[in-house]
């Protein structure tokens, strides 16, 4: 079953909730059924997890910099952890989850973050983020006024809490509001949408 769910619901909730209505939804008709308790939750998205990789850690290499050395700086304080399979799944009591996320965060006035030590403390930020929320970084590269990053989401929050969460940490880490409001989460797996379709 493929569903389109809001930002603010986390992969846990969705499985749940499926999985009690069908249940509901059976008994009603006359055709109780009791599911295992395991369930597989996949999150899809345009883009398949070998071209975001490959995405952010091509960022500081294309990036039009007139800076070499800066070029080198931003591509230097990058990160890519290739111990971290976001092909397997992170595995419950109760399922397996795919759920993979790729955010980006701007600064406030495309402001640019090698100034002021920005870089380090951006760097920094992420890292406290991945630890505080129970995700698994895969990659982050920061760039002259946002950041890509790629990691396997806490199945038991959503994407926008992870979002505002990612927010948060790095205008702590930088020690004002660096961050602009808006971030971009996506999600991604080894299959796309169209995967989807290609079944019926």
């Amino acid at each position: 079953m493929t569903f389109q769910s809001e930002p603010s619901v986390a992969p846990v909730f969705l499985a749940a909730r499926v999985k009690g209505r069908l249940q509901h939804a059976l008994r009603q008709a006359g055709q109780p059924c009791r599911f295992s308790r395991k369930v597989a939750v996949r999150a899809l998205g345009d883009n398949c997890s070998p071209a975001v990789e490959t995405y952010l850690r091509k960022q500081a290499v294309r990036a039009e910099l007139v800076d070499e050395r800066y070029r080198a700086t931003l591509k230097e304080a990058g990160f890519e952890e290739r111990g971290v399979d976001l092909s397997e799944p992170s595995e419950t009591n109760s399922g397996r989850y795919w759920f993979n996320l790729h955010l980006v965060t701007v600064t406030a006035d495309r402001f640019r973050i090698g100034k002021e030590d920005f870089l380090a403390k951006v760097r920094s930020g992420i890292f406290a983020w991945a630890g505080e929320t129970g995700c698994r970084l895969k990659a982050f590269s920061p760039m002259p006024n946002h950041v890509h990053i790629a990691a396997r989401g806490n199945q038991e929050r959503s994407p926008l809490e992870l979002a505002e969460a990612l927010w948060k940490s790095l205008n702590r880490a930088a020690g004002c509001c660096l961050m602009g409001e808006n971030v971009y989460a996506g999600t991604f797996s080894e299959y796309g949408v169209g995967a989807v379709w290609k079944q019926t």
